[in-house]
């Protein structure tokens, strides 16, 4: 079992910064900081302080959407941030509850999650997709950090199980997860993929 803590940006950002020190000293292994923009303070500009503060832990936002930003500057963000922390970036993406809903917008679909994951994988890998009908490229991206599904419902969770390297499950009753991971298994199966590489 990893440790990890999650910031909900509502603080000072001197705040921020010390936990995210004394959580990484204590043997934390990941620090999230909740993404939705109009609610809390913007998850980048800490992400780029937690990721100058510390040396091992692995960051991410938990989580981010593909609606909000377009996907290539959240590529482009990810791609920058990776440099700043030597690699030790995470990906966690939903569809986009709260950071949607505030703006009196829906979530977007768990099919446009899946494929955001794959279109976020080629461009932060520095590979040339095609995006919007227009060839595209970071042809500095120096590699895809690992990508985590947050969600609930069987087609976001079996989702997850086909594309993802973890998935967020944000409550912790035994049953829910037993009831919850069945549907990435099934997910990660019907991919060929081993159910058991997708941390959780």
């Amino acid at each position: 079992m990893k440790f990890g803590f999650t910031i909900k940006p509502d603080m000072a950002v001197e705040r921020i910064v010390a936990l995210t020190r004394q959580a990484e000293a204590a043997g934390f292994e990941y620090g999230w900081v909740f993404d939705s923009h109009v609610l809390w303070l913007e998850p980048y500009p800490l992400l780029t302080l937690m990721a100058t503060s510390t040396t091992q832990m692995r960051l991410g936002t938990c989580v981010t959407n593909p609606a909000v930003r377009d996907l290539t500057v959240t590529a482009s963000l990810f791609a920058t941030l990776n440099l700043i922390s030597h690699g030790r970036m995470q990906l966690g993406i939903g569809r986009g509850d709260s950071s949607r809903r505030v703006l009196g917008k829906k979530p977007v679909s768990w099919s446009q999650l899946e494929q955001a994951v794959k279109t976020f994988r080629d461009l932060t890998a520095g590979r040339e997709i095609e995006y919007e009908g227009q060839p595209t490229r970071i042809s500095w991206a120096t590699g895809s950090p690992p990508a985590w599904i947050a969600g609930y419902g069987p087609k976001v969770l079996e989702s997850a199980g086909r594309v993802a390297d973890g998935v967020i499950l944000q409550f912790a009753d035994p049953d829910l997860i037993a009831w919850c991971l069945g549907f990435v298994k099934k997910g990660a199966e019907s991919a060929g993929r081993d159910p058991s590489s997708i941390e959780i």
